[in-house]
Order: C-alpha cells, then sequence, then structure tokens
C-alpha cells in the first residue's frame, strides 16, 4: 500500500511534469531539453563569448540537451549572422526567430518563450538570459538540479541571495533595484522568491503552457523591461513553486552601453506594483462575494420565519 505522504509526492511528481501515465523511457524522453531563451537586440559583439561558455556548460550537463532559441528584436548589426557562424563552429544547437524592426523587450520575450512552448513539451525547461554577456551560465545545471529534485516551476537566479553579488553597476541602479524588490515584497510577495526583475530564470514548460492556458493573449502585455516583474506577478494566481540561487551578475564586463531607460523603468514598475495590488484586492473581494450574497440570503430568511412565527 502506498503511504499518504508517498501518493501525495507522486501525486505533484504527475503535475509537475504534465502527465498522468508514464513509464522510465517516455520520462527520459520527456525530461531532455533545456532552451536558452536569449532576447537580443544588437548584442554581435557578446555573441561569441556567451556562446562559448554556453558550449562548455552544453558538455556538462547530465541526460540534457540544450538549445539555443535566438529571439532578435530587429537588431541592426549582424548580431543574427553571427549567432549563426559561431552556432555552426561550436556544434551548439541553434534556433532564430526574428521581428523585422525593434519592438521592446517584452514583444522579442514573448516570441522566445512562445516558440519554446511550441517546439518543447512536459519535463522540458526554458531559461531566459540578457544576452550581453554578464550573467553567468554556468549557474544552469545547478538551477536545473535544484529545479528537478525539489520540483520547482520557476528558478530565479538572484542578486538578494548570501553569495550574491553586482559589480559594475552604478549605485543608482542598485538602489532602485533595492527599492523595486522590496517593493514586490511588500505588496505583492511570492513564496520564495526576493529577486522580481532579473532575466535570468528557468521556467518549466509545464508551468509555463499552463500560465499561457490561464491568460491567453493577456499574458505578455509590457513591452519595456518591466515584463519580466510583470510574467512573475501574473504567475501568482497559479502559486509557483519558487526558489532562487545567488547569482554574480558582471555588468563590469558589458560590451556596448546599456538599452534600459531607467526613469521610464521605474514608472512602469510602480504601475506594475499598483496595478497587481489592485488585482489582488479585487481577487479577495471576488472570492467573498458569495459567501456575502449567501450570508445576507440566510439573514433574510431567517427573518422571513421570525415575522411568519410573530404572525
Amino acid at each position: 500500500m502506498v503511504s499518504t505522504s508517498a501518493g501525495a509526492l507522486f501525486c505533484r511528481f504527475k503535475e509537475y511534469y504534465g502527465i498522468f501515465c508514464i513509464d522510465c523511457q517516455t520520462l527520459r524522453q520527456a525530461s531532455k531539453l533545456i532552451s536558452i531563451v536569449l532576447p537580443a537586440y544588437n548584442e554581435e559583439a557578446a555573441i561569441g563569448p556567451l556562446f562559448a561558455r554556453l558550449h562548455v556548460v552544453a558538455h556538462e550537463l547530465i541526460n540534457e540537451e540544450l538549445e539555443i532559441i535566438l529571439a532578435d528584436d530587429g537588431s541592426t548589426d549582424a548580431t543574427v549572422d553571427a549567432a549563426d557562424q559561431i552556432a555552426k563552429r561550436l556544434g551548439l544547437r541553434l534556433h532564430i526567430v526574428q521581428h523585422g524592426n525593434n519592438r521592446g523587450l517584452g514583444d522579442t520575450l514573448k516570441m522566445g518563450l512562445t516558440t519554446f512552448i511550441e517546439r518543447s513539451g512536459p519535463g522540458d525547461f526554458a531559461c531566459t538570459m540578457d544576452c550581453d554577456n554578464t550573467q553567468p551560465p554556468e549557474l544552469i545545471g545547478s538551477m536545473l538540479r535544484l529545479a528537478r529534485e525539489n520540483y520547482l516551476d520557476i528558478v530565479v537566479a538572484s542578486r538578494y541571495q548570501p553569495g550574491a553579488a553586482v559589480k559594475g553597476l552604478s549605485y543608482f541602479r542598485q538602489t532602485m533595484s533595492q527599492g523595486a524588490s522590496l517593493l514586490f515584497r511588500i505588496f505583492t510577495p511570492i513564496s520564495g522568491l526576493k529577486d522580481y526583475t532579473c532575466g535570468f530564470r528557468l521556467y518549466s514548460w509545464n508551468f509555463l503552457k499552463r500560465l499561457q492556458r490561464h491568460y491567453a493573449d493577456a499574458l505578455f502585455t509590457e513591452r519595456g523591461f518591466a515584463c519580466m516583474a510583470d510574467l512573475l506577478l501574473k504567475s501568482r494566481v497559479l502559486q509557483p513553486r519558487v526558489n532562487e540561487v545567488a547569482m554574480v551578475l558582471r555588468y563590469d564586463e558589458k560590451l556596448g552601453c546599456s538599452k534600459m531607460k531607467v526613469l521610464r523603468t521605474v514608472a512602469q514598475t510602480l504601475r506594475l506594483v499598483a496595478r497587481h495590488t489592485l488585482f489582488a484586492k479585487n481577487m479577495k473581494a471576488s472570492a467573498s462575494l458569495p459567501s456575502t450574497i449567501e450570508s445576507a440570503e440566510e439573514s433574510s430568511e431567517r427573518i422571513g420565519l421570525q415575522q411568519t412565527a410573530q404572525r
């Protein structure tokens, strides 16, 4: 007889992989792919160093096949050509999707993750990263292990865990990031999460598919850098299992200037917090509405009975 705890764990396992009947061969086939989703705009100089590091990661993964989904946002330099040539030289599996013109990070992230959902299946993972080679792809292996061993939906490479560090970012930018983290944790908390704005994340295919089914075309609505936080906040409706690993962000090694409009991103962040806080309050109010109506009906019925008795 299967114990209650073992049975609950098995049900959690089935939910995690999105399957109900499975044998060992099917599990091995469903658990192989890790897609590195790289939104890119004019990152020609960073492609070579980043792909070289991903090549090493691919060889270190056990029973995992790594592919790169380059989501190009209408680059005007040779980003796409460089990616194609370097991937062929290193033997990396590369799939390129493109915008004809620059449309912003939100639309580009949507294009990359939608491509992953369409090309992959239960047991697979997407890892979103910046394409500027400032985030360490060497963390991907440990993020995968953490997700698989604990049946997590999302793993975030965090700047706010013990051992994390940020090098080369201005004091103003660091203060803004820390302030945003504090706002999100106070008003829109997610258990296990401190870093809401870092784009270096691991998502399970099954969880992204559930999000896509829930929100449909409303899943990706933010066009700017706030799209990263927006995706996490929208995930709250499905109560994701989330954890973090410490990351050392090497902004001092960034090639080229930042594409982030800081003040615009701050405004978008404040708007996000307000909108999702209001949404959560409305959801709670809606959830309590049926019980409120029921109580009113019961009260009315009791009054009616009392009046009848008095007559």
